[in-house]
């Protein structure tokens, strides 16, 4: 299905109230990019349910359930809960706990994030054993923001950086990395085998983006 290429057009609440209006199954994939290196964060969802979170935020499922000792590489959740079961250190209902704050807590720290690439992959979600049972979306998304409230509010700066597809924090190094790459892939002469009407339309982007950059370096 077709979402906002980038989080910094939309907000996180208003693609997950759209996948849960459509009722959609699969795993919307949030790809943060940093200095160092990019994360991945995946949100599950079963019939527009969330079912699963897959993130590098949060703490791992051993430190809610107080096991340090099984606190090392954790792949999945549910595996590792899995083991935890088998040996008796947990319940199944002291497990279904840990693993239904663990979700909660990625999905708020995944609420916080300004800009990542999306990406919606419509395949079903493996079911594992010990998952929570689905965290229903609409009242998950009450009060949370939304992309009208979150423009028009916002700032001259704001707006440009969003303009590029960078957050708050980009650096002036970002900011020309960004605005190269967007421009080789909007200039017109880029694209000669465009209609009047298609190129048209490229030139204003490529004026919208050129007015951004030069407000960030001015």
């Amino acid at each position: 299905m077709a979402i906002p290429s980038r989080l910094s057009k939309t907000t996180l609440g208003d693609v997950l109230g759209e996948l849960t209006r459509q009722e959609v199954t699969g795993t919307l994939e949030l790809h943060e990019s940093t200095a160092a290196r990019t994360y991945i964060h995946q949100i599950m969802l079963r019939d527009g349910h969330i079912v699963r979170v897959v993130s590098p935020r949060g703490r791992r499922l051993a430190e809610y359930l107080g096991e340090g000792q099984d606190s090392s590489a954790e792949p999945e959740a549910g595996l590792i809960g899995e083991r935890l079961l088998a040996r008796g250190v947990v319940s199944p209902e002291r497990l279904q706990e840990a693993l239904s704050a663990q979700r909660r807590e990625r999905l708020e720290a995944l609420f916080q994030l300004e800009e990542a690439e999306l990406r919606f992959r419509p395949r079903a979600p493996s079911p594992l054993p010990q998952d929570p049972a689905p965290l229903r979306t609409i009242p998950l998304l009450q009060g949370r923001a939304r992309r009208r409230d979150r423009f028009q509010s916002e700032t001259p700066r704001a707006r440009a950086l969003r303009t590029l597809g960078l957050g708050a924090a980009a650096t002036p190094v970002e900011i020309r990395r960004a605005f190269r790459v967007l421009a080789r892939e909007l200039h017109p002469d880029a694209h000669p085998e465009l209609s009047k009407d298609a190129r048209q339309r490229c030139l204003d982007k490529f004026s919208e983006l050129s007015r951004a950059y030069h407000k960030l370096i001015a």
